[in-house]
């Protein structure tokens, strides 16, 4: 939810001295609905680790990347919003509906964690449409996006490579009709050619399905409309494309 200062003014005359006049001004507060994912008092234990999202908002923008060392929280962080962990604190909040306690399949928040996400045994074709929930049109567009062909969609996921095991994933992750895509690290195994010349067609349709996707990276990519920081289980800067702050 967002608050939205408002401010209004009444004037009124002095008893003491008429010419004198006194402004009262009266502020209040209005709740808005945010689209998109908001995070609130987020906080997370475990070991001898804290962490800790005091705010985070991710608004209309299609991709924001989570960036920083290795243990500062990002993989948590993922795993807290797709629902696989519960946070000690705080409330997550989608289109401004809380959905903290909704269990991980209703969020429609695909969470791709890497080449083990898909089944070796199936084919390429039957990989994807396990989890199909869109449309034939969109189908062969997103396969078309990520280059898979009616070869590739034949083999069995066995037989490729890391890269393309990250492609199957985002396909089947987009074939599933996603209010969010989170992934983790993903982006980081495709190769750097194909990051420049294929993932803003992803961007775009995404775009246009109104898909949000939140990754973690160790890369600078492009495509990044927000980068958060994280250090030491917070957050410690945020960027986007327009304007920079510090948190």
């Amino acid at each position: 939810m967002c608050s939205i200062l408002i401010c209004s003014f009444s004037s009124y005359i002095s008893l003491e001295d008429s010419r004198k006049k006194i402004y009262i001004f009266t502020y209040y507060f209005w709740e808005g609905k945010v689209e998109g994912l908001s995070l609130i008092g987020i906080v997370k234990r475990y070991g001898g680790f804290t962490l800790k999202v005091e705010r985070l908002e991710i608004g209309v923008v299609s991709v924001s990347c989570i960036r920083g060392p290795n243990g500062s929280g990002k993989t948590t962080l993922l795993n807290i919003i797709a629902g696989v962990i519960k946070p000690d604190e705080g409330r997550i909040l989608f289109n401004g509906i809380d959905i903290t306690k909704t269990e991980p399949e209703k969020r429609r928040f695909p969470l791709i964690k890497g080449e083990k996400d898909i089944f070796p045994h199936m084919s390429v074709a039957r990989n994807i449409s396990i989890a199909r929930r869109v449309g034939k049109n969109d189908l062969e567009r997103i396969m078309e996006i990520l280059g898979i062909d009616g070869e590739i969609a034949r083999k069995k996921a066995s037989e490729l490579s890391t890269g393309w095991k990250i492609r199957v994933a985002l396909a089947r992750a987009l074939a599933s009709n996603p209010r969010v895509i989170l992934v983790d690290e993903g982006f980081d195994h495709l190769d750097n050619e194909y990051v420049k010349c294929c993932l803003k067609n992803i961007v775009e349709y995404t775009k246009e399905k109104g898909i949000l996707i939140l990754t973690t990276t160790h890369k600078d990519l492009d495509i990044c409309e927000k980068t958060i920081v994280l250090k030491d289980g917070k957050i410690s800067y945020i960027a986007d494309k327009y304007m920079q702050q510090s948190t």
